[in-house]
């Protein structure tokens, strides 16, 4: 098993492929690569004498910033003429977790495909084919265990209806979402598409016992860029009262539920007169800025949590946000706590949680 596919949003496979090369050079771990521009995945292919099978814990999906799902596999199998392609799969599958000495126990099947256009075509036959497959595995003495969360993720990966790459992940190493996507719906009464970005990150970049402790009703939090007040809103559905900062208008429906006070500022300057529990941003300015602004008011202890994001413009985007995440861990200090990730809901941006521990 000497291959590593990681899937991205399409446009970013260069930003994906050199965070995957400092990650593993960083392990001594070195290999070849094949990333075509906007397929949305990078498919790296890991040198001889590394073996994915004693390294499974190499990587890390919620430590990667670009990469949306990962897995480890051995080659890509071609279907083309074959009308039957669960048995090939069950097969291939077989002979894998013979080879890594596993039992022939899994925890889920993830069929997915490429986040593009010509990959969207190909969603409907990917959730169809999860259950011929886990009819045929279970011919094969393969038995799903709902209740073991620590048996191997089964991940296939189709780029067409006849290719397809076929492999596994540890189930605390990759995401839990097929092609590593926490689909949301749009709440009809929030003002914006923007909300949806706040909700995935809470989602994605806190834990569930996170989500318990840090989200609870009648904390302060303040929403610097708050017009027109997507951001607000899931502050306000999570019971919180919110300092909402911004040179343009707020939805009236928001100002209605009497939990948000809007304050004609400039996000730069205005400052709260006691400590917060949460600053949230989404401002469009250098990503740079930003950082140093969110720094700021983390050194003047001014809020406790912070969700932020940094919009990425520029050619060097990797480059760009590794010096953020730099300056914001040396600024503030050891207690510091950063996650960082390119969502979903996310476009020519990422999004990034602080919390002083």
């Amino acid at each position: 098993m000497n291959r590593l596919l990681c899937f991205c949003r399409p446009g970013f496979e260069k930003e994906c492929l050199a965070e995957l090369q400092d990650q593993l050079a960083a392990k001594n771990i070195w290999g070849r690569f094949i990333a075509e521009e906007s397929s949305g995945w990078v498919d790296f292919i890991l040198s001889p004498d590394c073996d994915a099978a004693v390294h499974w814990d190499m990587l890390d999906i919620n430590q990667l910033i670009f990469s949306r799902q990962i897995f480890y596999f051995d080659e890509v199998i071609d279907l083309n003429g074959q009308d039957d392609r669960a048995t090939p799969i069950s097969n291939a599958l077989l002979s894998l977790f013979n080879n890594l000495g596993l039992d022939l126990l899994f925890s889920d099947i993830l069929v997915q495909s490429p986040d593009t256009n010509e990959g969207k075509k190909l969603n409907r036959f990917c959730k169809q084919f999860v259950s011929p497959l886990a009819s045929s595995l279970r011919k094969l003495d393969f038995k799903r265990v709902y209740s073991r969360s620590d048996l191997p993720v089964i991940q296939l990966f189709f780029t067409d209806y006849a290719t397809v790459r076929v492999g596994v992940a540890k189930p605390d190493s990759c995401s839990p979402f097929t092609g590593g996507i926490l689909r949301l719906k749009f709440p009809a009464d929030a003002p914006s598409r923007s909300t949806l970005k706040l909700d995935e990150a809470f989602q994605v970049l806190l834990t569930p016992s996170e989500r318990e402790k840090y989200l609870i009703p009648g904390m302060i939090a303040v929403d610097l860029g708050a017009a027109p007040g997507g951001w607000t809103w899931q502050l306000v559905k999570r019971g919180m009262e919110v300092y909402a900062v911004d040179n343009g208008p707020m939805a009236e429906s928001l100002m209605a539920t009497g939990q948000v006070n809007y304050l004609r500022e400039d996000a730069f300057h205005w400052r709260p007169s006691n400590t917060v529990d949460w600053l949230v941003c989404d401002v469009v300015e250098q990503p740079m800025r930003i950082a140093k602004l969110i720094t700021q008011w983390f050194q003047e202890g001014l809020t406790r949590h912070a969700m932020i994001n940094l919009k990425l413009p520029m050619k060097k985007r990797y480059v760009e946000v590794k010096n953020c995440l730099d300056l914001i861990a040396t600024s503030i200090g050891p207690r510091v706590k950063l996650k960082c990730k390119q969502l979903y809901h996310d476009r020519m941006e990422v999004t990034l949680y602080i919390q002083i521990l």
